[in-house]
Order: structure tokens, then sequence, then C-alpha cells
């Protein structure tokens, strides 16, 4: 891409990067979602397999036989960061980490053949507006700008709704925010500004269902 000297290059690199790119990223925009290791919570059972590599074009052996290691039972931990989203992004995450847990998408090697099939369950979720405090019933950046009630989630666009962030072409404010589930409320973090504790696997899957709305503007549904 030509671009312009000065600080609103970024703003132009985000602005015509597709929705998934401004999710993840490209050689020219950082991602805002990270995804760590996965590492096992106890002994994992395994077993060897046999295969061949079949050649695409002669149908013929082109590499094997060999031998392969495949987990079948077991289970695993990780975590995925997350920052600076909309909540229609936040809602595409949600949806795709939905598919991941129904079994409606698999993940590795030999998806064709029975393998990567998993269970995902999720065990908690924090949200931190470390710019934000609550004050008479809403959510407000620390410059007294006010954001939204307090009984909403707010996305990206809710929080930087003024003219140093028109360049990103960010939701409107008012599309950028969803009523809160029941049983959550903002709480002031022990270090700055507010944090959101979501607890259980139900609690998470309420959080990702309040983004869906925001989601389905987004692709004009």
């Amino acid at each position: 891409m030509k671009l312009p000297p000065g600080p609103e290059r970024t703003a132009i690199v985000y602005r015509r990067s597709s929705f998934v790119s401004q999710l993840f990223g490209h050689t020219s925009l950082a991602g805002r979602v990270r995804f760590a290791d996965a590492t096992a919570n106890s002994e994992l059972k395994i077993e060897e397999r046999n295969g061949v590599a079949i050649d695409r074009i002669y149908g013929s052996v082109a590499v094997g036989p060999f031998n392969y290691e495949v987990v079948v039972a077991g289970s695993f931990s990780s975590r995925i960061d997350f920052k600076n989203l909309t909540l229609a992004q936040l809602g595409l995450l949600g949806l795709s980490l939905r598919d991941l847990a129904e079994g409606r998408v698999g993940i590795g090697f030999g998806k064709s053949r029975g393998l990567g099939r998993v269970k995902v369950t999720f065990d908690e979720m924090e949200i931190y507006y470390p710019t934000c405090e609550l004050a008479d019933g809403t959510l407000r950046l620390l410059n007294g700008q006010p954001v939204t009630q307090a009984t909403n989630l707010a996305g990206l666009g809710a929080l930087c709704n003024d003219e140093a962030y028109r360049g990103y072409n960010f939701p409107v404010a008012t599309d950028d925010v969803a009523a809160l589930p029941d049983g959550l409320a903002y709480a002031a973090d022990a270090f700055l500004g507010l944090r959101l504790q979501v607890q259980g696997d139900a609690q998470v899957r309420s959080v990702w269902r309040a983004c869906m709305p925001a989601w389905k503007r987004e692709i004009g549904l």
C-alpha cells in the first residue's frame, strides 16, 4: 500500500485491511489476538499409527510407510489474549470457538482421517478497562467522557468515540455496546481502571452471545 508519512499511516492500514486481518493481523498490521501453546493437564494416552502419503497427481505412494503418534485421551489447558477489540470482533472470535467446542471444526493434522476432534470448555474470561471508571451509573473514561451505562459491555468503537480515531472507521459508539449478561458487573481493578470477571463455561458463552448482534450488523444480517 502506498501510504503518506505521518501518524495517520496506522489508521489507513487498519481501515483498508479486511475484517479478519484487523483481528489476526498481516505483514503490515499487528494482530490483536494471541494464542498460547496448550499444555497437558495430566498424563496423556498416546497411540502409534502408520500411514502413507499419496502423490496427488499420480496417485502413487509419495512418502511412506511411516509411523506417527496420536493423542487419543487427555486434557490440555491454554489461554487466548486479546486487546482493543470491537464487539463484532469479539463475537467472531466467540463464534469460532463455539464451533470448535461443538466439534464442527477440527484442528491439526489428519482431520480427514478423524483426527483433530476436540472438546472445549471455557473456564474464565477477564475483560479489563484500564482507562475507565464508574460514576453515577455510567462507564466513563478517566478524563470524564461518558462511554455507556454501567450495565453495558463496551467495545473499541464506544471507547474511541472522538475525532482522533475517526480515520480507523471503528463502529458507531451506539452500535458497539451490548447489555451485560445477568450476574455480571464491573468491579474496580486492584491497580487501575475496571475489570469484568466471567467465571465458568456458561457465563463465558453468555458474553459471546451478547456480542452476536454487533457481529450480525457487521455482516449485514
